[in-house]
């Protein structure tokens, strides 16, 4: 089931730097976020998880079952 996380999670989760994460959204190559409130947004857990399968497999590294 996917979650709801805010931007320390996110970053958290990738190892990116918040101008980092915008810069690749405005490049469409990561997830965008939507709001929650007018001034608060998330992204969806399940779409950055798949971004960052999608990176270890354009570098190469094969995820494991587990």
């Amino acid at each position: 089931m996917s979650q709801f996380w805010r931007l320390p999670k996110v970053q958290q989760e990738t190892g990116l730097s918040r101008s980092s994460i915008y810069e690749l959204m405005a490049a469409k190559q990561f997830p965008k976020s939507f709001p929650l409130t007018e001034r608060c947004v998330a992204w969806v857990s399940a779409e950055v998880e798949q971004w960052k399968a999608d990176r270890l497999r354009a570098a190469g590294k094969v995820l494991e079952a587990a």
